[in-house]
């Protein structure tokens, strides 16, 4: 939702508009889920996938940090789809690679934890998000911040297993 608030305030769109491009975002989102899956069933490796997944994730919101009143509107929205199809699809990848390597007997305890950590973030992140945006005063700054953690553990991922680990 803070997508929505920037390309107005910030941007210059129309709600209407910003709204259709946040909407646009959650459909990316949505096909992402349905995607990425399959693809890490053929042809990637999760690790892989999750890897690319964090990098193209994090390049678009470095994007979206730089987006002026100037920019083509189609290229807002390509930015905005790629977005959603990366940062809002990755956990059922995610979820998967940790069942699939965690011990048979731990698979509920672990991905529940798991998803209790990632709650705690999904209620955290916005919080922070809306400090730093007080803060600095700028929704761009905040998207290229919060883009940063996606590149570090996507490039992790890229590593090696035996580099990664350390």
């Amino acid at each position: 939702s803070f997508l929505v608030s920037y390309l107005n305030l910030e941007i210059g769109m129309s709600l209407v508009f910003a709204g259709s491009l946040f909407a646009a975002a959650q459909m990316g989102g949505m096909l992402g889920r349905l995607t990425w899956g399959f693809v890490a069933d053929r042809w990637v490796t999760p690790r892989l996938q999750l890897g690319v997944l964090g990098i193209v994730g994090s390049a678009c919101g470095m994007l979206l940090a730089l987006f002026t009143p100037d920019w083509s509107l189609v290229i807002m929205a390509v930015i905005s789809v790629i977005y959603g199809a990366t940062a809002a699809s990755w956990n059922g990848v995610y979820f998967a690679e940790i069942a699939r390597l965690c011990p048979r007997d731990q698979v509920g305890r672990l991905t529940g934890g798991l998803q209790f950590y990632m709650s705690v973030g999904g209620g955290l992140g916005p919080l922070l998000f809306s400090v730093l945006v007080g803060i600095i005063g700028t929704y761009a700054v905040g998207f290229a911040v919060f883009s940063l953690p996606a590149l570090y553990v996507g490039l992790r991922l890229m590593l090696p297993r035996k580099f990664a680990a350390t």
